[in-house]
């Protein structure tokens, strides 16, 4: 599966996409999700630490993936995983 707005060698990766009908987040809050410990201030009221999309993204990382997050307040947020398949790194 290819995303229209990623490079060709994403194309070529296996993805997963988590999509919740949550708070959303701005783009101010977009900029700063994959700093350890970061939450917004509408998810204070919810559980949680705040290193999750760190973990993740470091996990990603290790192993020459990437993660691609799409999110609107009030209407949700999209998360995609690419994880390459290419075997020989």
């Amino acid at each position: 599966r290819c995303l229209s707005d990623w490079s060709s060698d994403v194309c070529s990766s296996d993805l997963i996409q988590i999509t919740d009908k949550g708070i959303g987040m701005d783009q101010k809050d977009l900029e700063n999700i994959f700093k350890p410990f970061y939450r917004n201030s509408l998810a204070l009221k919810y559980p949680g630490s705040g290193l999750g999309l760190s973990i993740t993204e470091n996990i990603l990382i290790q192993h020459q993936g990437i993660i691609k997050v799409d999110s609107r307040p009030g209407e949700g947020t999209t998360l995609v995983l690419s994880f390459s398949t290419d075997q020989t790194s």
